[in-house]
């Protein structure tokens, strides 16, 4: 089989940004608005899909939907990898971007971001605060399993182009739903490149901690990891601008099955 290593350029086209919060956190709005205010500054179209997940109560509406912004709640079974997924598959521009709703997690780092996807499918990000060697502690044996080199595969501060989760449905539950990802688009010869960012958060330490999945997760991709034939087609970009004057709430059925 043959790689090419040419990507059309795509710096410039519209973003989707799937901005994940757990539930009884309460609605993100510091959050959201760094992104929205970030996103405004590149002067294109865009939107930002706001998703729960786990367990606890709705974070509730909040006073103000700000334009541009769609939230996909009301699913008390939803865990991390299905919030992941049904962002993918709401998610209407060819660019996806992906950050936690704790202010931790910093944006800033979208442009540089953007100067890189012309050149590959998916551009992830590692704590450049995180020494290297506890990285590589952790990382180790996550690069023996899924062969996949990365500096910090849990990172969830990344830049898609869209079409290439079109073969990847997520199987895990829980955070290690960012490393399969990575393991499933890296098989699939996607090219990959790394940004630094700094985050006031640590997680890895968080999935440590608070994920009971990663052990079964982990298992069931090494034993059979699953592939899908497609996404739904992204929308017009002049349709997408006349919907976002109008900011929706509710839990739309997603299409498709991963």
């Amino acid at each position: 089989m043959s790689v090419s290593f040419e990507r059309d350029p795509i710096s410039s086209e519209p973003i989707s940004a799937v901005v994940t919060v757990p539930r009884g956190r309460g609605f993100p709005d510091k959050q959201v608005q760094r992104v929205r205010e970030l996103l405004q500054s590149l002067e294109r179209s865009f939107e930002i899909l706001v998703i729960d997940y786990g367990p606890g109560s709705d974070f509730g509406p909040p006073d103000s939907v700000p334009s541009h912004v769609r939230i996909l709640a009301a699913d008390s079974s939803r865990d991390y990898g299905q919030a992941l997924d049904l962002g993918f598959r709401e998610s209407r521009f060819p660019l996806i971007f992906t950050i936690p709703g704790v202010s931790g997690y910093c944006p800033d780092e979208l442009k540089q971001m953007l100067d890189l996807i012309d050149q590959v499918d998916i551009v992830c990000c590692y704590d450049r605060d995180v020494p290297v060697w506890r990285r590589a502690m952790r990382g180790w044996l996550i690069g023996l399993a899924f062969g996949l080199w990365v500096r910090q595969p849990r990172c969830p501060v990344r830049l898609y182009r869209r079409d290439v989760l079109e073969r990847i449905p997520i199987q895990s539950r829980g955070y290690f739903a960012e490393v399969e990802i990575l393991a499933k688009a890296n098989f699939l010869t996607a090219l990959l490149a790394e940004v630094g960012v700094r985050c006031d958060a640590d997680r890895d330490a968080e999935v440590d901690a608070k994920d009971p999945f990663w052990r079964s997760d982990a298992w069931r991709l090494f034993q059979r990891p699953e592939f899908r034939t497609g996404l739904p087609e992204t929308r017009d970009a002049d349709q997408s601008q006349s919907n976002d004057k109008s900011a929706s709430r509710g839990s739309p059925t997603p299409s498709g099955a991963s």
